[in-house]
């Protein structure tokens, strides 16, 4: 019986060894260029896909999606969702979200720029130098002088998207790489910054990881469509997908234009 909880122990370590060296892993954290990065990552996939085709999704993972952001109403940024890129999760982590309508920050940013309140009288103000299990981030910031410098970002980010448009991490690459390297805080390439969306069992788009304050400003101009990346999708869209792909003729008029068929389509 000690023999096989052993066992059943390093089992269970090897699983969690393996799944921390693949989320850093496939999420671009290693330091070499993206396009040689790129090729070995979609290589991993592939590999993965052949042997384990119900686990990896059949499309590119590091391919932008085009959607419109009035779309994606609700988010499941929680630890145990999955957000992996290029996976394929069963289970009720979809059925698990609130309304981005509901967060802090979005309700903050809203009061804003499209109320012009000044940012004291929102929630986001306190919220950012006080510790809180409500909040969807972790950034705490250490002295006056940071949130504002943090406010004075957030107003800037509003008015480059505002008069500019909505560039991809690409293009602000291209346009100014220090600025751009210096504004990603998360543990990923800078090229994968994008708003980063899980799709549920029944095609939903639900916001999993980065770039909240871009999407939330997104929907308050009423943008037509933004660029994001999807990390995980649900095992039942996954087998929609593989319906479409074997049966392009049939497809429900009700998903026919979902911005996740259109590479099968």
């Amino acid at each position: 019986m000690i023999r096989s909880q052993l066992s059943r122990s390093r089992v269970s370590e090897q699983r969690a060894l393996y799944s921390a060296l693949e989320k850093k892993l496939k999420t671009g954290g290693l330091s070499i260029p993206w396009p040689v990065q790129k090729r070995l990552l979609t290589g991993i996939h592939r590999t993965q896909r052949v042997i384990q085709p119900e686990r990896y999704v059949d499309a590119d993972p590091y391919k932008l999606l085009y959607v419109d952001p009035s779309n994606v109403e609700y988010h499941v940024n929680w630890d145990t969702t999955p957000r992996v890129f290029g996976t394929v999760a069963d289970g009720d982590w979809d059925r698990r979200r609130e309304p981005i309508s509901d967060v802090s920050l979005y309700r903050s940013l809203v009061e804003r720029f499209r109320h012009e309140e000044p940012w004291e009288n929102t929630e986001l103000y306190e919220m950012l130098v006080e510790e809180s299990d409500e909040r969807l981030w972790d950034r705490v910031c250490d002295s006056e002088r940071e949130r504002s410098s943090r406010l004075e970002a957030i107003d800037a980010l509003f008015e480059a998207i505002s008069s500019e448009g909505y560039l991809t991490q690409c293009e602000l690459l291209e346009r100014d790489s220090a600025n751009t390297n210096s504004l990603n805080n998360e543990e990923c390439h800078p090229i994968l910054n994008e708003i980063g969306l899980n799709i549920g069992r029944n095609g939903e788009l639900l916001w999993r990881h980065r770039g909240l304050h871009r999407l939330s400003i997104a929907k308050i101009l009423n943008l037509d469509r933004i660029p994001v990346l999807v990390l995980a999708r649900h095992r039942n869209w996954q087998r929609k997908r593989n319906f479409v792909r074997e049966n392009p003729t049939e497809v429900a008029d009700s998903i026919v234009s979902h911005p996740d068929l259109q590479d099968i389509l």
